[in-house]
């Protein structure tokens, strides 16, 4: 076990439950030669592919992978370009917020707990014996954006394949269209009321995800850009500072 996963045991129970999904409109990033045979009845065929897509995504373990959504309803827009890794609970990726100076610029996630780099508190958490460059740890924590942000991401994976039957019956699933994706063709496919998932014909891969979490139904899209080399790493013991070490940086965790 590594060293922060024995701090994770409580954490992790408050915040094992999976953030729900609703469909929302999504404006400006829909792709050319769209077939208008849709929405209909999902076929066998097209329920097994959905039944199996988050699934593939566990056996594929890992995806580079870019969000784009917002940071509150009518705020601007929040971006994060990283990685994940389902297989060993990890991610990691930069943050950007359009137009503003935002503050927090990268994230890290390891099981229940999650890494903020802010540089401007570099100083108080050097002070604290923190190295270059330092970090923020903290639990996870439902009511923050970028946490239900991350929590869409992990729960893009799934350990078992879903019921392809049960999937069919679902109010709402349905077949949208066929379309195409970064020179990819794809099935474009609502899952009950709350979620659309654009998978390629031929792989059976999970391109995008589009939807909005349940805490405050932002809209956001998830696309995975494919499998990466290398490690994706949290970061070290030494780069760390605990929140409960500087309690009074807690006001920062609600900005980004």
């Amino acid at each position: 076990m590594k060293w922060y996963g024995a701090l994770a045991v409580a954490s992790c129970r408050a915040t094992s439950a999976v953030i729900a999904i609703i469909v929302l409109p999504l404006v400006g990033l829909g792709c050319a030669s769209a077939d208008s045979s849709g929405p209909r009845a999902l076929t066998v065929a097209e329920a097994s592919r959905l039944a199996e897509v988050r699934y593939l995504n566990h056996l594929q373990g890992r995806s580079l992978f870019e969000v784009n959504t917002v940071t509150e309803r009518g705020g601007p827009a929040l971006r994060l370009r990283g990685t994940v890794n389902w297989t060993e609970s990890l991610g990691r990726a930069s943050v950007s917020v359009e137009g503003t100076n935002h503050t927090l610029v990268e994230i890290a996630w390891s099981g229940a707990f999650v890494a903020e780099r802010r540089p401007f508190l570099d100083s108080v958490l050097l002070s604290r014996g923190a190295l270059q460059p330092a970090y923020i740890l903290r639990p996870v924590d439902p009511s923050l954006r970028i946490d239900n942000v991350i929590q869409v991401v992990i729960s893009l994976s799934s350990e078992n394949r879903e019921n392809q039957l049960l999937l069919r019956r679902s109010e709402g699933t349905s077949y949208l269209r066929s379309d195409t994706l970064r020179d990819q063709v794809v099935d474009v496919i609502r899952y009950g009321q709350r979620s659309v998932y654009w998978i390629a014909q031929s792989s059976g891969a999970l391109l995008r995800f589009e939807g909005a979490d349940a805490q405050g139904g932002l809209q956001i899209v998830v696309d995975f850009l494919g499998t990466y080399e290398g490690d994706t790493n949290f970061p070290s013991r030494r780069n760390l500072v605990e929140i409960s070490a500087v309690p009074e940086l807690r006001s920062f965790l609600h900005t980004l």
